[in-house]
Formats: C-alpha cells, structure tokens, sequence
C-alpha cells in the first residue's frame, strides 16, 4: 500500500535530500512514454555530488585489494612468511570481497543506503588501522578480510544509489562514472602501492588509506543523503531523524517544513519484503536469463583483466627488469585509458538514447523515467559497448605476445591503453544496463555482478602464474582472450531478444503479486506510472 503524504508540488522540497517506486498498473501496455513525475527532486548538481561521493567510496574495495601487491615481498621479509602465505592474505580479500555484497544489497535496499556506508567505513578504518601494526600473519590474515568486508559492499552501494536517483536517460553518464573505481582501483593501485612501500614502508599504505577512509567518511556523514526509495521515496519523504546528513539538520533549523514528513505507524505499516526473501532472490536473480548472461560476460571479462594486472605485477617486471617503482608506473597507460574510456562512455550512452527515442517516437526528458518495457534499452546500451569489447579481445591476445617476444616497453604499455580503453567503455554499458533492468533491486543487482567478479578474480589470480609458467605469455593470454569471440555473438543475442525477455519476466512477477493479493509496487524494466 502507497504510503500516504503530500504531493511534491504541495510542499516544498530540501535538495540535499532523496523512494519506493509508486505504483504500476499491470494493465498498462508496453508504451515507452516519459511519465508525469520526476524521477527524482535532486537538481542535476545534487545528483552528480551524490553519486560521486558513491564512486568516491566505492574506489576502496578495488583500490585496495591491488594497492598491496607490491609490497608482498617486503610484508613476507618483515613478518618472517612465505610468498605463499602472503598470497593466502589476497584469496581471503577476494573471497570476503565476493560473497559479502550478496548479503549487505538486500539490506540495504531495506533499512537504507546510508546506515550500509557508515558501518562499512567504520570496519573499514578499523581495519586498516589494525593492519598498520599488524604484528604477526594470523592478524594480517585476519584484517585484511575485515577489511574487504569494510570496502566491497560500497560497490553494490554505488550501483543502488544511481538506480535511486537517475532515470535511464541519466544513468549511461553516472554509470561511466561508477564504473572508474572498478577498472581504475587495479590500476591505479599498485602505482601508489609501489610509491609508498618503496619510500615510506609498507604499513603505511595502511596509514595512507586510512587518511582516505576518514575524510571519505567525514563527507559521507556531512553530505550524503538517504536515497533508498523504499524510505524517501523521490527524495520528497523525510528520512528516520538517525539516517539524515549533518547538512540536512542545518537545513532544517533554518526552514522548517521544508521535507515532508511521516508518522511513524505509517512508516510501520509499509510493507517489506523480508531480508531472508531478498538474499535468496540475489542467487535466484543469477539464473535469470538476461541477467545471468550479462553477468557471466561481464565476469569472462573481469578474468582477462585481473590476469593482465597480475601478470603486469611479476612476469612483465621480469621479462623487463623493472623496479617496484618502474612497475607501478607501467599500469598508468592503463590508467589512462580507463580514464579516457569513462569520459567518453557516458556521451555515447546518452547520444544512443536519444537516438532510439528519436526512432520510438519518445520524447527525451532527462528528469522522467521511461516506460522500458516498449523500449530496446539493450540496443541502447549493447551498440555501444560491443565494438569495445572486440577490440579489448584482440588487445589482450596482442599484450600477451608483445610481452613474450620482448619488444620495446611502449608496445605493451600502448596496448594496455587500449585494454583500459575498451573494458571501460564496455563494463559501463553493462553496468547501466543492470540498472535498467533491475532498477527496484539495484543492490542485489550489482552484488550478483561483484560476486561474480570475486570468485572470477580469485581464479584467475591462482591459475595465471602456472598457466605462464607452463604455456607462456602469448598462449596464456590468447587462451584468456579466446572468450570474447564468443562473448560478441552473446550480446547480439541479449540485443535481440532482452526486450522480449524482459516481457515475459513482468507478466510473470505480476502473476505472482496478484496470486498473492499483494500490489506489485512496480515491476522491474517497467517505469511505474507515478499516478
């Protein structure tokens, strides 16, 4: 049941602040028309700050996780272990950064996004203090698990802050957004790590990212707003008193009334689908047939990826007698074209969308969420993304040879560029695309994505050495390659049928809510009517 408030246009609205979807009519037909409510009240500013401070924190999990590579050697040296108990240290990250989400994206998508932010950063920053004097390996092995379960569920965070407050209109712009932290952190990583374990030592790369976590936090308690729509709705329904900003407190002693408020039976009588419910639909949600295809290609493309930065971290530097420094500084032409493939991405998304809203008939409208049920989102979004992913293919087969035959250092890092490049562009119209799809389960979504990663990750991190050792760079990285040439056909397939699809899933949740007397609430590729 709806809860009962003011229309937005009866009340005035706090900016700073962000609903469960209103209701959908089941007998609405496939009709791609932009609704009469705004999506969201946040002005376009405020939307950019609040899923930049979402990309900010979700930088962590990644950033940390490779940020400790390069001082491997120095933790084994200093604490009297083996390379391969400091391995072990990188499997328990990966692990705890796999499965967690799966566990905190129905959470938060029930009791709110920001009470999620606020206690990972506090096990977060525990952690890496408690990792800064980490005296022996059972503490080391045990933190840095701890603190994987501090920073990886900021990734689904993110993803579920952007589906709360962007239309589809929007999202290929944030989504190139957020999509940085995920390709960038490996990247990025073990250049800083190298710097700062080389010069100053390496438990100050946990003082370091301690330093980061806390200013993180500091603006997520001043700045970041609730956004789960199932407790702010638009942004037009005041938070619980406990879930708001500092910034909204001030806002608030200076213009009473400005948000709109509910008694606390009506918050107790909007119904919630139990947590248990939502965990077991994240697995469910994997076999879904859309879905599970976007995932497992997104994951056959994280496994070439994590091999190259693996291999790029030892063999590379072998093959090319580099130091720590000198190897960490071979992953910035990566860096740039991950940098380079989220600023081009999002104008490519929006340019296709309106295209497609030109072809439907739709007018485009930014603020309005359509109806996707009568739209091709897929095409808007896969036309895009799959020449970059041919091209990422033949990148990686080309780094592996480049690297065996030993070639001069700017052919390898040239290609690297374009592998940053093409992964970029293409895991970003993936990552919109689950949002579009899922957008009522958006943290669910995006932990199935991180689950996925995670255990591909770990994987391939274990299987990469010995596969070099035993087939060398080029076939190793031709056999990591091999996948995309099936991948390409893939997506022309979700292309071609995910509308279809995506149709016959509605008729099917609507069936379910109806036969359990219950209002659907909305139904996930279907824009509710905002009646």
């Amino acid at each position: 049941m709806p809860v009962t408030k003011e229309s937005p246009s009866e009340a005035p609205v706090l900016d700073s602040i962000a609903m469960v979807p209103p209701e959908s009519s089941a007998e609405e037909g496939p009709i791609s028309t932009p609704q009469d409510r705004k999506w969201s009240i946040h002005s376009p500013w405020a939307k950019r700050g609040i899923v930049l401070c979402s990309a900010m924190t979700a930088f962590f999990s990644p950033f940390s996780s490779q940020i400790y590579l390069p001082a491997m050697t120095s933790i084994a040296s200093d604490l009297d272990l083996s390379i391969s108990q400091v391995n072990l240290t990188v499997t328990t990250y990966i692990v705890t950064q796999a499965i967690l989400p799966m566990f905190v994206g129905p959470l938060a998508d029930t009791f709110g996004r920001r009470p999620a932010y606020l206690l990972c950063g506090l096990i977060y920053i525990a952690a890496n203090i408690g990792l800064a004097e980490a005296p022996n390996y059972t503490a080391l092995l045990v933190l840095r698990s701890l603190q994987s379960a501090g920073s990886s569920p900021t990734v689904t965070l993110c993803g579920a802050v952007i589906a709360d407050v962007a239309t589809s209109a929007e999202r290929g712009t944030y989504a190139s957004i957020t999509g940085i932290p995920t390709v960038l952190g490996p990247a990025l990583g073990p250049v800083v790590g190298g710097l700062v374990s080389q010069n100053l030592g390496w438990r100050w790369i946990f003082w370091l990212l301690t330093i980061l976590a806390g200013v993180n936090l500091l603006i997520i308690i001043l700045f970041l707003p609730e956004t789960c729509r199932a407790l702010v709705d638009d942004g037009s329904v005041a938070p619980p008193r406990l879930y708001r900003t500092a910034w909204q407190w001030t806002a608030e002693r200076r213009a009473t009334g400005d948000i709109q408020t509910e008694n606390p039976q009506q918050r107790d009588e909007r119904p919630k689908k139990p947590v248990m419910a939502s965990i077991l639909g994240n697995f469910a949600m994997l076999w879904e047939k859309e879905t599970g295809l976007l995932l497992g290609s997104g994951c056959l493309l994280f496994a070439a990826y994590t091999g190259l930065t693996t291999a790029l971290a030892t063999n590379f530097a072998r093959a090319y007698d580099l130091s720590p420094t000198d190897t960490g500084l071979m992953y910035l032409p990566m860096v740039a074209g991950t940098l380079l493939g989220a600023i081009l991405a999002g104008p490519m998304m929006t340019w296709n969308y309106k295209r497609h809203c030109a072809r439907q008939g739709v007018p485009y409208d930014r603020s309005r969420q359509i109806d996707l049920l009568g739209f091709p989102i897929e095409r808007v979004r896969l036309e895009i993304g799959i020449p970059f992913l041919a091209a990422s293919g033949v990148a990686i087969m080309a780094w592996g040879w480049a690297v065996q035959s030993k070639v001069h250092l700017a052919a390898p890092c040239s290609i690297s560029a374009v592998v940053g490049l093409g992964m970029t562009i293409f895991n970003n119209t993936i990552w919109a695309l689950l949002m579009d799809i899922h957008t009522a389960r958006a943290g669910t979504a995006t932990a199935g994505a991180n689950l996925g990663r995670g255990v591909v990750s770990a994987a391939t991190t274990a299987f990469i050495a010995p596969a070099i050792d035993g087939l060398g760079m080029g076939w190793t990285f031709t056999v990591l390659a091999a996948p995309y040439a099936i991948l390409v056909p893939i997506m022309w397939y979700v292309m071609a049928n995910g509308m279809r699809w995506r149709a016959q899933q509605a008729q099917v949740l609507v069936g379910r809510a109806q036969a359990d007397g219950e209002d659907s609430g909305g139904v996930e590729g279907h824009a509710p009517s905002g009646k």
